[in-house]
């Protein structure tokens, strides 16, 4: 027993050392509390195991009654030893283990060790102060106290330490909030782990919670001075730098770029990486201002332009720099520059000029008035332009410091000049019409105008008056009133009707164009105020109605406007525009309202039609963009593929055929893209479309459902230039979406007759002459107006997301814009809905062309084989011009890889470079589409240089790019696979020419 005894002491004291071992390697750090360093931890254990031992021992020895005297005298001698060390070990465990408690007992964290049952085996004073009670169990311990950050009460089943005792699951940095017992409530860091023996078996947890309240107060506090830093910085346009004086290298160049609105790609690394964006203006000063500082001059403040300026970025920049220095004064070597972005600063001081310009030369008379008026007097001029020196006859000189009294004379009207003078005195702006007399006492009419010009604090503290001189246009009134019927002709020319209204006897009298407006004949009706208002469209009558119920009220001292819209009896709206003035009697009362209607309706239809136009053309141009760089990409992604070459067993062949029909499926979603920028690849004859609409509808009513009835009907032996997939693309695109908007059933027709616009009966788009018109109707849904009038913008669709991409129409419209014609739709909600497209007929007598498709590619030699070329031959030379890499390694490799020589270029101007400088280039591969110099003057330059050189052309874009190329072998489009760009480059290789479809 003694022996066996001994043996678990043994194993006790080694099962110690290897924790102890274990937790300073940092393996057990979770089953001590927290606070306590690595050294402390492994001596608490080795303590423990001491004990543990030593129970073991003494154990053995009071126990054990037999064995030899002799036996019991030798182990005797030996306990003793053993007890003596094991004595001198208990002190010094003792020791340490006060130590332990004290540093338990002060860390600032709150411990609590809990056995596996729940019960708690020690708590240290913090968490006693956190939570008062002398709980002997984890349940007993307050509920409902600790919430996550969000203010959820946390269940007690989720705390850290019943996870790590219910799950054996360590937790670490928990944020929780808890409320102590007196109330308050502190940010707490909970961590929690499982404390597990040598075999495993779980001997309990320990959970440490310390107050971070104040750390979460100070990093809170730090994070909203740098945000309160970083707007202030934003809102004064200011960004600070360092950078060293030896080498001017920044610190933060990428902060620099952004400021500047520079790409992040920018090559700004140090501060004189700046001067290339500079205007060339202030280019030299600047670098004689960097060239200072780093020279040891302390301070510098200097203000530049940099070249290009874009909205969103500066163009005058301040900057202020500053030599930074320690302690003693002595540089550092880093100097701090704050640039102050100035540009709203300059441009209001241009401004400012181009006012005072603008001023200086008006033709109007300029007056800048005082504030307040003089004792006796009105206000003071204190300005006054040349053009009211040419208008009144005095000079700046006599009118400055004098009020405006002298031009008053016998005929002036005292009402006006009291209306005028209150409105000052109000400190209200004010417009009237006022006659005034020259330096030579002639009469003469202005249009005045007086506002106040408030002070930074929003006070008046000057008047401007303008005064336009309008004694001719007086005239012209008094004379337009005389000559009646001149202006009945004139309104009727131009669509513009007279009108006047007396208020007090409800008299309205229209002019003769007025009641053609308004869709009558002159004299058929009695125009009333009730009939007018009758007239106007229900949406537009309560603002009307509104407007004048306020102009009586507050009548108003200039001339208005108002747009509106009318029916007329035969239901045609029309857009007319109404300026009129309201006219008061001396007491300010509304006498009677005059003014002129005009019919706007052709402008504004003229107007939506251009900006739509407009608009259309800007979304062709992007999405003809996006469509040529993504058959960049996809040229890179399907040749690639291509050259992957797997057994058919291979796992991953089946992964790349699903990359292959995804990159195929992306081809054609370029190509619907082109289509509707008009960018498509045409290839077009003289074609009957009888086998289009036949072969389309075979096809549809094979493939549609059987709910819908599908019929055509050809009425035309007329032709039209066009290319036949595309325009069986177009007509499968419209039935597709008839079948979409009968889900129930019904008929869709195609239809094809002849139709013709004379000069003297154009189209209502003032097209004329014969066309060829396709239908496509159904008995579906139909549409509303509002999703009628964006049926032919891009990415638009009415489907569920998935179902649709809204380029069908846009790429309807763009193919047939791109066949000279045009697409009209009429639709109605129920009614369903018809597309025609009108095609320019073909005259003349050429062979009819086929529906069928044509073939991406064919050229007049076939595919080469691996080694195309004789031995005894040097292998031809190609030079691939591209600007896009992947596409260069794609076709270097295809090429290298039968047989041929490859050079490279990545522009125009590379490409000149390395044909002047090559011996023999057989072959020039020429992409159509690069920066710097497009592939039209590459290859202008190319055969510049020698008339004979073989240019084959390769883009996204179609062959129409090819205009003003003569000479070239043609076009290779994008994207192409290898089998395609050896077939085409052999062919180019030996002269012939290459045949893009």
């Amino acid at each position: 027993r003694f022996y066996l005894h001994g043996s678990a002491a043994v194993a006790a004291v080694l099962y110690t050392v290897v924790y102890a071992n274990a937790v300073g390697r940092g393996g057990f750090a979770g089953l001590m509390p927290a606070g306590l360093t690595p050294t402390l931890q492994t001596e608490l254990l080795v303590v423990l195991g001491l004990l543990t031992a030593l129970q073991h021992l003494l154990a053995a020895v009071s126990s054990d009654r037999t064995g030899g005297a002799g036996e019991v005298a030798r182990l005797h001698d030996e306990l003793k030893a053993q007890h003596a060390a094991l004595e001198r070990q208990e002190r010094d465990g003792a020791a340490r283990r006060a130590f332990l408690e004290a540093v338990l007992a002060q860390l600032p964290a709150g411990v609590m060790i809990a056995g596996p049952d729940g019960r708690i085996l020690v708590r240290n004073d913090r968490h006693r102060r956190m939570f008062s009670q002398e709980p002997s169990r984890l349940s007993d311990l307050p509920q409902g106290r600790m919430s996550t950050t969000q203010t959820t009460r946390l269940p007690f089943d989720r705390w850290p330490i019943v996870g790590a005792l219910r799950d054996g699951k360590t937790t670490e940095g928990f944020s929780a909030r808890v409320q102590l017992d007196d109330g308050q409530s502190i940010d707490a860091n909970v961590c929690a782990a499982p404390v597990r023996g040598p075999a495993g078996e779980l001997l309990g947890a320990v959970s440490v919670m310390t107050d971070v309240t104040e750390r979460n107060k100070v990093v809170r506090e730090l994070r909203a001075n740098e945000q309160k830093l970083r707007v202030a910085l934003q809102a004064a346009h200011m960004i600070v730098l360092e950078w060293r004086a030896a080498d001017g290298r920044l610190a933060r160049p990428e902060a620099l770029a952004d400021w500047l609105g520079l790409p992040p790609d920018a090559p700004l690394r140090a501060i004189a990486d700046v001067l290339p964006h500079v205007h060339p203006d202030h280019a030299d000063s600047l670098a004689e201002k960097i060239a200072g500082l780093m020279a040891g001059v302390p301070r510098c403040e200097t203000v530049f332009r940099l070249k290009d300026g874009a909205a969103g970025r500066p163009e005058w920049v301040l900057s202020r720099s500053l030599a930074l220095v320690d302690d003693t004064g002595q540089p550092t070597g880093v100097i701090t520059s704050v640039l102050v972005d100035v540009t709203e600063r300059y441009r209001q001081i241009d401004q400012l000029r181009l006012l005072e310009s603008a001023v200086v030369h008006a033709r109007d008379a300029v007056i800048i008035l005082e504030n307040k008026s003089r004792s006796g007097g009105g206000r003071s001029v204190l300005y006054a332009n040349a053009a009211f020196a040419q208008m009144s006859g005095y000079t700046p000189a006599e009118v400055v410091g004098r009020s405006l009294h002298f031009l008053r004379g016998p005929n002036s009207d005292q009402r006006t000049l009291d209306r005028l003078r209150d409105a000052l005195d109000a400190r209200e702006p004010f417009q009237c019409e006022l006659l005034n007399y020259r330096k030579d006492g002639s009469e003469y009419w202005v249009e005045l105008s007086v506002v106040p010009v408030p002070d930074p604090t929003g006070a008046c503290s000057h008047w401007v008056m303008i005064q336009r001189d309008v004694s001719d246009r007086k005239r012209a009134e008094t004379e337009l009133r005389q000559s009646r019927e001149g202006l009945a002709e004139a309104q009727r020319i131009a669509h513009l009707g007279s009108w006047e209204y007396l208020i007090s006897a409800d008299v309205l009298n229209w002019s003769d164009e007025k009641y053609r407006i308004f869709g009558y004949e002159p004299g058929d009706i009695t125009p009333t105020l009730p009939l007018y208002m009758a007239a106007i469209h229900p949406d537009d009558v309560e603002r009307v109605a509104r407007g004048f119920d306020h102009d009586r009220l507050n009548p108003p001292t200039t001339s208005r406007q108002v747009d509106l819209r009318v029916v007329r009896p035969n239901g045609e709206v029309r857009h007319i525009t109404e300026q009129y003035y309201l006219e008061c009697d001396a007491d300010g009362r509304p006498v009677r309202y005059h003014g002129v209607t005009q019919d706007v309706t052709d402008r504004r239809q003229a107007q939506e039609q251009l900006v739509q136009a407009q608009k259309m053309e800007l979304i062709g141009q992007m999405a003809g963009g996006i469509a040529h760089d993504f058959n960049n990409l996809l040229t890179g992604v399907i040749g690639n593929l291509d050259l992957i070459t797997l057994p058919a067993d291979d796992p991953n062949r089946r992964l790349i055929d699903t990359a292959v029909r995804a990159a195929y499926r992306a081809t054609d979603m370029t190509r619907k893209l082109l289509g509707f920028a008009r960018k498509s690849q045409l290839r077009t004859a003289p074609l009957a479309l009888g086998p289009v609409v036949a072969e389309v509808t075979e096809f549809v009513g094979r493939t549609t459902d059987p709910r819908i009835r599908v019929q055509s009907a050809v009425r035309t032996a007329g032709r039209v230039e066009g290319d036949p997939t595309l325009l069986s693309q177009v007509l499968l695109n419209l039935c597709l979406n008839a079948r979409d908007a009968m889900p129930n059933g019904g008929t869709l027709e195609l239809r094809a007759d002849d139709v013709t616009f004379p000069p003297h009966a154009p189209h209502r788009s003032g097209r004329t002459g014969e066309f060829v018109r396709l239908s496509v109707e159904d008995t579906g849904t139909g549409m509303t107006d509002a999703v009628k009038a964006h049926i032919f913008e891009p990415f638009f669709t009415t489907k569920p997301v998935g179902e649709g991409t809204g380029l069908g129409l846009p790429m309807v419209a763009g193919i047939v814009e791109q066949h000279r014609g045009w697409v009209e739709c009429d639709t109605a909600l129920g009614r369903g809905t018809r597309f025609d497209l009108y095609l320019p007929r073909y005259a003349d007598s050429a062979p009819d062309l086929t529906a069928t498709p044509a073939p991406p590619f064919r050229s007049q030699a076939d595919t080469p084989a691996d080694t195309p070329f004789p031995a005894d031959r040097p292998p031809p030379t190609v030079l691939l011009v591209d600007d896009e890499e992947m596409i260069r390694e794609l076709a270097r490799t295809v090429l290298e890889t039968n047989g041929f020589r490859v050079l490279e270029a990545c522009d125009g101007e590379q490409a000149i470079d390395v044909f002047r400088t090559a011996q023999t280039i057989d072959l020039v591969l020429l992409d159509l589409t690069m920066p710097r110099m497009s592939g039209q003057d590459t290859f202008r330059a190319l055969v510049d240089l020698d008339p004979s050189a073989r240019v084959l052309f390769s883009s996204g874009y179609s062959a129409d790019s090819l205009a003003g190329t003569d000479g070239s072998l043609g076009l290779l489009p994008k994207p192409y696979r290898p089998t395609e760009l050896l077939a085409a480059v052999s062919a180019a290789v030996n002269g012939q020419p290459v045949i893009a479809g």
